[in-house]
């Protein structure tokens, strides 16, 4: 019997998203350019990282960097629960370069699954914070309920860097892959053909398939459609309606975007637009 119930949250914090998923839905591999951390609260899962398959079940934190493959799998017909924060990377990286650490212009969080109760418990406190929540009601929102959520959230995030980060990338990858991945990342409304990107980099169409599949975990096509969706949803956030985020982005209609959106994200285009940019 299929499930999935999202409900995602009115943030305090600019540049933070919030959302409790309930699902047995099975995820398929996509990226975001977020960072998230989450908890699992009931149920287990597993799924693929930068690091290789992992398992996460009740209690323990999964964490995701942008642009790293991942994928979710649940490994019971009821399914998994959990929360998620995703955070926009300038927030790690302004935070990391106050704190004059070494590597506040490439960050990677190192744990896709990590047992840390301290992080846990500053997770907990955060998504609290950060959405207002007290006892499942929905308080007043004021200007020192978001002092208190900035806060926690520079606590939680110094934590993090300190703890469970690294000043590398997580996934290296070739100079051919990588100039292929940042013309389509840099350009994501221009689709250029196979035989001109493999032209681009001096090699066949298939080895080209091949060794970006291998290094990124996606075709170029299906990297191609995570880049317009990236941006479809920073324009939902920036209020745009989603007919025309649909075609600023890239994609042929709404219905297209629509689809791929929900497919990724568990949330309607509208729905997230409507409660992303509530801050």
């Amino acid at each position: 019997m299929s499930k999935h119930q999202i409900s995602m949250h009115p943030s305090l914090l600019a540049g933070a998203q919030a959302m409790v998923v309930d699902s047995n839905r099975h995820y398929p591999r996509h990226s975001h350019d977020q960072y998230g951390i989450g908890l699992i609260h009931r149920g287990a899962q597993r799924s693929a990282s930068g690091f290789g398959r992992v398992e996460a079940g009740p209690g323990e934190l999964i964490m995701v960097n942008p642009g790293e493959v991942h994928d979710g799998v649940p490994l019971a017909e009821e399914g998994r629960q959990w929360s998620m924060l995703y955070f926009e990377p300038s927030l790690l990286h302004e935070l990391a370069s106050e704190l004059e650490l070494p590597f506040s212009a490439e960050i990677s969080l190192v744990r896709p699954v990590a047992q840390d109760q301290q992080l846990r418990q500053h997770f907990v406190r955060l998504f609290r914070r950060v959405t207002c929540v007290r006892q499942g009601q929905q308080t007043q929102v004021d200007e020192a309920a978001r002092l208190a959520a900035e806060e926690c959230a520079v606590t939680t995030l110094v934590y993090l860097l300190s703890h469970h980060s690294q000043a590398r990338p997580l996934m290296p990858v070739s100079a051919t892959v990588e100039r292929v991945r940042q013309r389509l990342a840099d350009e994501p409304l221009q689709a250029p053909s196979l035989q001109e990107l493999a032209a681009m980099v001096g090699v066949s169409r298939f080895n080209l398939i091949r060794s970006f599949n291998k290094a990124l975990g996606l075709s170029p096509h299906a990297y191609l459609l995570q880049q317009r969706l990236h941006l479809a949803r920073r324009l939902l956030l920036q209020g745009h309606k989603p007919v025309d985020a649909a075609l600023q982005a890239g994609f042929a209609d709404q219905s297209h975007m629509t689809r791929l959106f929900r497919r990724q994200y568990g949330i309607t285009p509208g729905l997230y637009g409507q409660i992303g940019s509530q801050h």
